[in-house]
């Protein structure tokens, strides 16, 4: 699954197609990515009435109702929110901490391959305001990604779409 931010989404609408085209789920992570404990209750449900609106336009099926709140944080009035619009939330189990600045592959890895069947893992393919402009680089990430999936099928587990 990838969970998209309606900015990123608005300058690449192709890659959301790609993403629908290969057979990927695309949810919602918000239209500009804020901090959701600075932003009022009006202003957050804009931020996520609008990008699943625009998320779910490159649905086939017509809306995608995924949503991932900005650095996982959800408390009573996004949890209205996400109520309000019908949005299933997911969140995860391990944070590859991919957006810590000069984190390496096998930093990645040591972290992510103690997977176990049903975790939820958080990588990241780009960074809305990061610590630090190297963070930016999203080569470890990809570097990661190859062994990361042999070792979790090494582990006789599966990679799977998150359910809508």
């Amino acid at each position: 699954n990838f969970f998209v931010v309606l900015e990123r989404v608005r300058q690449d609408g192709d890659l959301v197609r790609l993403l629908h085209q290969f057979g990927h789920v695309v949810g919602s992570h918000s239209q500009t990515h804020p901090d959701p404990w600075r932003v009022d209750f009006r202003s957050l449900r804009n931020e996520s009435q609008a990008a699943t609106r625009l998320v779910g336009s490159y649905d086939a099926s017509g809306a995608t109702w995924l949503f991932r709140p900005p650095k996982g944080y959800l408390d009573l009035n996004g949890a209205i929110v996400t109520l309000g619009l019908g949005l299933r939330t997911w969140l995860w189990t391990i944070d590859s901490e991919d957006w810590r600045p000069g984190v390496s592959a096998d930093d990645i890895l040591a972290i992510t391959t103690s997977a176990g069947s049903g975790d939820v893992g958080l990588l990241h393919g780009g960074l809305e305001a990061p610590l630090d402009d190297r963070a930016l680089d999203r080569s470890a990430t990809v570097a990661a990604l190859p062994r990361l999936i042999e070792a979790l099928r090494a582990k006789l587990l599966r990679l799977v779409a998150l359910s809508t």
